[in-house]
């Protein structure tokens, strides 16, 4: 199996299988020969599936086409990613970046651990930022916390627990936060498509490195 076959599977699984798996529902060595994914078969000129009788990938007999997911995953690098005016072209030569910790980059704190219920929502009109992997992690709105200054637009929460632990969002709004949310604010100025891209880094680092409530 060639690496561009092995990507295809990899992004089939990654799309098919994570949301069902958790904390709560964890997937056991056992558990992964249950595991099910749809893959693009071998056809023939007729367009009709072509049948292993020795039914080594399928119960069935299909034929994986890893001939296909090979090209497929070929042409999603047929041409380098370039600028904005085409003439610089950028390409992205992982094996030579160095790391650097987070809080050498931004300024970094712990949010303000609110408890959803000392809020309250009669005028409410600012986002409440909470542990949570979809919506930018805003989980609601409340009114204005007394004794507590709002962190400002443009900075960045990290969920530093839970199920969603490392879900990173760019916030376009003021805004306050609840339990075990961490706070990013950059020392430099840096345009949004700067902090997407570094948004992602941390998201693949927090996925590799933590796993709630084991490390």
């Amino acid at each position: 199996m060639s690496e561009l076959m092995a990507l295809f599977i990899v992004s089939v699984i990654n799309k098919s299988e994570n949301y069902k798996w958790s904390y709560g529902r964890q997937c056991r060595v056992w558990n992964t020969k249950k595991i099910n994914i749809k893959s693009p078969i071998c056809l023939n000129k007729a367009l009709e599936p072509i049948i292993d009788n020795d039914k080594t990938y399928s119960k069935f007999g299909y034929i994986p086409d890893f001939k296909f997911m090979e090209n497929f995953i070929k042409t999603l690098n047929y041409k380098l990613i370039t600028t904005e005016n085409k003439r610089n072209e950028i390409t992205f030569a992982t094996e030579k970046w160095k790391e650097f910790y987070l809080h050498k980059l931004f300024k970094t704190s712990m949010g303000m651990d609110i408890d959803t219920i000392s809020t309250t929502s009669d005028d409410s009109k600012y986002n409440y930022v909470s542990r949570d992997s979809n919506g930018n992690g805003v989980v609601g709105f409340v009114d204005e916390v007394e004794g507590q200054n709002l962190i400002p637009d443009g900075s960045m929460s990290l969920a530093l627990g839970g199920s969603f632990l490392g879900s990173f969002f760019i916030q376009k709004e003021p805004f306050y936060t609840a339990q075990n949310v961490g706070i990013l604010q950059e020392k430099e100025p840096l345009n949004i498509h700067t902090k997407l891209l570094i948004s992602t880094l941390i998201r693949n680092e927090c996925k590799i490195k933590y796993q709630a409530f084991g490390r």
